[in-house]
């Protein structure tokens, strides 16, 4: 049995009024969440959103060699899986110190994929363990390479040169094409203001929290105003409950005479839209990679 007060609805805050309260307070939350660019190292470079994947190797440290004339790092050393890993992955180093690039292993090279210009262009012949390339790196800025016939199994690296160069920065967002524009300088970059610093963090908490808070008080404040405003009205019947009057429906419709088209109409609805976002997903994640040793 429905029970009508017999009196207006209210005029004030309606229960509608509070969902569009509640649905503003979460859009402003969600812009606050996407309004800073996500700071990785590299870039994502060793992360499973770049080409390649991610290396198992990389720790999320770049091993600092600055102050020395000459270092070695190692082609085809253990790691993802195999001897499929440059040892180390990252490391920071002076201009115009001589990287050796020892091979440990047999069937790799040195294919850059961004670098500053002007500065080492990497090695692209495929070579085999004793080989040794070296290169002295003149020009400051951050190179990421990678092993050609072992991209698919996360062999990566990168050389950063010179030490204020930055190696954290805003994470680009997916272009059509799956590949960056190789720009990582853009954004907010530095050691003290790169998107994952303690000030961002602690003004993002803040933020958040202040936009909850305002959101949790506006939310309670419609619920008693509109809680208040029924109360009036139901006090202005003087207690007076009037029972609504009985409604009977315009058609019934027995077992035999129900066709479910709007069901089944919904449900196709729904699976071609979980086909067309898996064909999105993979020109995305598999037509857009670098190149292979296999095309």
């Amino acid at each position: 049995m429905s029970v009508d007060s017999g009196g207006p609805a209210p005029d004030g805050v309606s229960r509608r009024s509070v969902l569009r309260r509640g649905a503003a307070a979460s859009v402003a939350l969600a812009g606050l969440g996407t309004g800073v660019a996500s700071a990785q190292p590299y870039g994502g470079w060793f992360t499973d959103d770049a080409p390649g994947g991610a290396t198992s190797n990389y720790d999320g440290t770049t091993v600092d060699r600055t102050c020395e004339d000459s270092i070695t790092i190692t082609v085809g050393a253990d790691g993802n899986d195999g001897s499929f890993a440059y040892d180390p992955p990252a490391v920071r180093i002076d201009p115009g110190t001589e990287v050796v690039f020892d091979w440990a292993s047999d069937t790799h090279n040195l294919v850059l994929k961004d670098g500053p210009d002007g500065g080492w262009s990497g090695y692209d012949e495929i070579q085999d363990a004793g080989f040794e390339h070296s290169h002295t790196f003149e020009t400051e800025g951050v190179y990421k390479y990678y092993c050609e016939p072992h991209l698919t199994l996360g062999m990566k690296g990168a050389v950063a040169v010179g030490s204020d160069v930055p190696t954290v920065t805003p994470t680009p967002a997916p272009s059509g094409d799956g590949e960056s524009d190789g720009d990582d300088g853009g954004g907010l970059v530095g050691p003290f203001f790169d998107g994952s610093s303690p000030i961002v963090s602690a003004t993002l908490g803040f933020l958040t929290v202040s936009v909850g808070a305002v959101f949790a008080g506006e939310l309670l404040g419609a619920l008693d105003e509109w809680r208040a405003e029924a109360r009036a009205a139901i006090e202005e019947t003087d207690g007076e409950v009037v029972e609504a009057p009985e409604t009977e429906s315009a058609r019934e419709l027995d077992h035999d005479s129900f066709v479910p088209r709007g069901t089944w109409t919904l449900v196709l609805v729904y699976l071609l839209i979980l086909a067309t976002m898996w064909v999105f997903t993979y020109f995305v994640e598999f037509l857009g990679r670098e190149p292979t040793v296999i095309g």
